[in-house]
C-alpha cells in the first residue's frame, strides 16, 4: 500500500506512521483481516501459525536473531548463491522446453523461490507439489512485503539475490519478451501482487543448445 495513503480523516494517520509505531499497533495472529470462519477453520485443522510477522517486541527480536545472520548477503553468497544459479538455469531450461509462452507469475515467480527454500533446507525436489500445497494452504497470502522498521523482511536479501541471478541467466540468452494477455492481480487485503502474468518469448540459439546439452548430461 502506498505510504501516502490516508487511513482515516480527519486525523491524518498515515500507513507509514502505523508501521513505525509498532509498540502501539501490535502484530497478532489476526493481523490480516479475514472472516472469523477462516480463523475457526485454521484452529480446527491445527493450523494456527505464529510466525515472525505475528510477533512484537522482545519476542520478535529473540526469534529473529536465531536466523538473522544466515540471511545476510555475505552468508547467502557462501551458502546458497551457487545453488540458486543452478536452479535459475533449470527454470530457464524449463521455459525453453515448454514452448514460447508461460505464466511467469505462476511458473517462475511462485515456484523458483519455493525451490530455493526447499533446497536450502534439504527438502527433495519430488516433494515440490506437497510443499506448494502446504505453503499455500497454511500461509496463503501472508508472505510479507519487504516492509520497514523492525519487521523489515528477513528474506529481502535472499529475494534480491534470486531475482538478480534468474534474470541474468534469462536475459543473457533472450531475444524477445512481451506480454501475452492482460496481467491478473492477486486479490488480497494484506499484500498485493500478480496472480497471472502470461508472457511470450524467444530465446537465442545458444541458449537452446545449452539447454539441450544439460538435458542430455
Amino acid at each position: 500500500m502506498p505510504t501516502s495513503t490516508k487511513l482515516t480523516e480527519p486525523g491524518e494517520i498515515f500507513v507509514w506512521e502505523i508501521r513505525r509505531q509498532h509498540e502501539r499497533f501490535l502484530n497478532t495472529a489476526r493481523s490480516v483481516l479475514m472472516p472469523n470462519a477462516f480463523y475457526e477453520q485454521q484452529a480446527a485443522l491445527g493450523l494456527q501459525i505464529k510466525a515472525l510477522p505475528h510477533m512484537d517486541g522482545a519476542e520478535h527480536t529473540s526469534y529473529r536473531l536465531v536466523a538473522n545472520d544466515r540471511f545476510k548477503p555475505a552468508d547467502l553468497r557462501r551458502t546458497v548463491e551457487a545453488s540458486i544459479h543452478t536452479i535459475a538455469r533449470e527454470f530457464v531450461d524449463r521455459m525453453m522446453e515448454g514452448g514460447r509462452t508461460c505464466d511467469f507469475a505462476r511458473d517462475v515467480g511462485l515456484l523458483l523461490p519455493l525451490r530455493v527454500i526447499m533446497n536450502a533446507f534439504g527438502v527433495p525436489e519430488e516433494d515440490e507439489p506437497l510443499m506448494l500445497e502446504v505453503t499455500q494452504k497454511i500461509f496463503g497470502s501472508e508472505d510479507p512485503e519487504f516492509g520497514t522498521g523492525v519487521h523489515f523482511c528477513l528474506g529481502a536479501d535472499l529475494t534480491r539475490m534470486e531475482i538478480g541471478i534468474f534474470f541474468r541467466e534469462l536475459i543473457g540468452g533472450l531475444e524477445h519478451l512481451d506480454l501475452d494477455g492482460e496481467p491478473v492481480q492477486l486479490v488480497s487485503n494484506f499484500v498485493g501482487g500478480l496472480k497471472n502474468l502470461s508472457v511470450r518469448y524467444r530465446l537465442n540459439a545458444g541458449v537452446r543448445e545449452d539447454a539441450a546439452t544439460r538435458g542430455a548430461a
